[in-house]
């Protein structure tokens, strides 16, 4: 299995963490959404911490395909988080909302909160695109053995099994 089909089914589980998360809000089940959202960030955080260190040494040697630069896509990941922990921040907010208040006035705390969490959806699909086509199929051509094996290990143990 190559860098770039690991990255992807890592992605797929990411994004539909993602969407597990969204269900469980729409639902009006806050608490469970909250719980749902930490998962991610920790996918999040995991994923991201291997893959910089792979990027890292690629830009110390001044190699980058266009469109994948490390420094981009270190943004994104930084970006990313600050999204993910407007989401936490949303979702906290609603748990809260939900002790108070019933149904009607949850669901329209929800769609008033809609576009922060939608945001960090976009991103990820966005970025999920940007590392599959651009920055995995470049790393897979380009890292040597020792190094391609190394991500791989991880990409393959980050990878979370399937609810």
């Amino acid at each position: 299995m190559t860098l770039t089909d690991l990255n992807r089914e890592l992605h797929d589980r990411l994004l539909a963490l993602f969407e597990d998360t969204l269900v469980a809000a729409l639902e009006l089940d806050f608490a469970e959404a909250l719980a749902l959202s930490d998962r991610l960030g920790d996918l999040l955080a995991n994923h991201q911490l291997y893959e910089e260190a792979a990027l890292t040494s690629l830009r110390e040697s001044d190699q980058a395909p266009r469109g994948g630069d490390a420094s981009l896509v270190i943004a994104e990941h930084r970006k990313l988080d600050a999204l993910h922990a407007d989401t936490r921040r949303v979702l906290e907010s609603l748990v809260d909302l939900a002790k108070a208040h019933g149904p009607d006035r949850q669901r329209r705390a929800l769609a008033r909160h809609l576009d922060p969490i939608l945001r960090l959806k976009h991103l990820l699909e966005h970025h999920t695109e940007r590392e599959t086509t651009i920055v995995y199929p470049f790393l897979d051509a380009t890292l040597g053995d020792d190094a391609r094996q190394a991500l791989a290990t991880h990409l393959a143990s980050a990878i979370p099994s399937p609810p």
